[in-house]
């Protein structure tokens, strides 16, 4: 099968893409991410949580360290409140109970957590606290 790069990164330095060349390239990666399973989906999130966010958290300025936390922070903003109210914790763990749109939701926030400034996740995890009622 064939697969898009997901990156510029399988390209030389010198290469210079436009606009279209971009939005083609944004475009293909929707797509794999669409078509990986629903159990693939679940075992990226679960990396990026228990391991990609916790090790970019030591040289970064980020209120977080543990992996619970930045799973709290990401459930939280999958479903804009307390991801308890929302999830029934007597099934099992949270993140086997999401759906393939809420695992695509959750590993967007964390994208994001991990491209943008601290200053992401610092706003997320305050809003998360504002819903759990702790600042």
């Amino acid at each position: 099968r064939f697969s898009f790069p997901t990156s510029r990164k399988g390209f030389p330095s010198e290469f210079k893409m436009n606009k279209q060349a971009e939005q083609t390239l944004d475009k293909a990666h929707a797509v794999n991410i669409h078509q990986d399973s629903e159990e693939l989906l679940r075992q990226r999130y679960m990396e990026m949580v228990s391991d990609t966010l916790p090790n970019m958290s030591k040289s970064r300025d980020w209120p977080i360290r543990f992996d619970h936390c930045f799973a709290r922070v990401i459930l939280d903003q999958v479903f804009q409140g307390c991801w308890y109210d929302h999830i029934d914790r007597k099934k099992g763990a949270a993140y086997k109970q999401l759906n393939s749109a809420q695992l695509l939701d959750a590993l967007t926030i964390a994208g994001r957590i991990l491209q943008g400034p601290d200053e992401v996740l610092v706003d997320m995890n305050k809003q998360s606290l504002r819903w759990r009622g702790k600042l």
